[in-house]
């Protein structure tokens, strides 16, 4: 009885420090992405009450991974926004007004270093009012990075109406359509930015 006693107990000991050990690693030796995704609160990452949609782009276009400089001019487009950060592989949006149709083109871009950029999809946006135009720093009540790209109106009385708005998310390469509700141009449409 006293010898089976003797080696239970130094393997319940090994047992213990193994799982300490595995312990030890998984809390320790993680890398550090996941123990910052483990901290991040989900609801103010992607708060659902702005959010009115994923957008979804054209991935089957000759645009697909095409390689432009997003400061020079397309032919037979003229472009109307940019929200594209410096840097390799950041994502942005740029938006151009087709010369042929008068069709709006959406463009989900990703920075491949010095504003060159490789497109990731293509959005056609047919609009009835040609008056609207677009603005790049929209204030939005959703806990983003980076402000909000919307299509906006003017009215007689010089009030801005929001028609629709955009904002990438980078940390997931997604692009979400905003409800309007939670979106604020008036600032930025007023902004000098000279």
């Amino acid at each position: 009885m006293k010898k089976i006693r003797y080696y239970t107990l130094p393997f319940f000991f090994c047992a213990i420090f193994i799982s300490c050990d595995s312990l030890e690693k998984n809390v320790f030796f993680n890398p550090s992405y996941l123990k910052n995704s483990a901290s991040i609160n989900v609801n103010n990452h992607e708060p659902r009450e702005c959010i009115a949609s994923v957008e979804l782009f054209d991935t089957l276009t000759n645009w697909q991974n095409r390689k432009f400089d997003p400061s020079r001019e397309l032919e037979g487009y003229i472009q109307y926004s940019a929200q594209v950060s410096h840097g390799i592989g950041e994502y942005g949006l740029l938006t151009y007004l087709n010369k042929k149709d008068s069709s709006f083109v959406m463009i989900f871009a990703k920075t491949a270093g010095d504003m060159v950029c490789e497109v990731k999809g293509v959005k056609r946006i047919m609009v009835q009012d040609k008056q609207v135009l677009f603005e790049t720093l929209c204030r939005t009540q959703c806990d983003f990075e980076q402000p909000a790209t919307s299509m906006i109106k003017i009215d007689k009385d010089g009030n801005v109406r929001t028609i629709k708005s955009w904002v990438v998310d980078k940390s997931v390469g997604k692009v979400y359509k905003l409800k309007i509700s939670k979106v604020d141009c008036v600032e930025a449409y007023y902004t000098d930015y000279d």
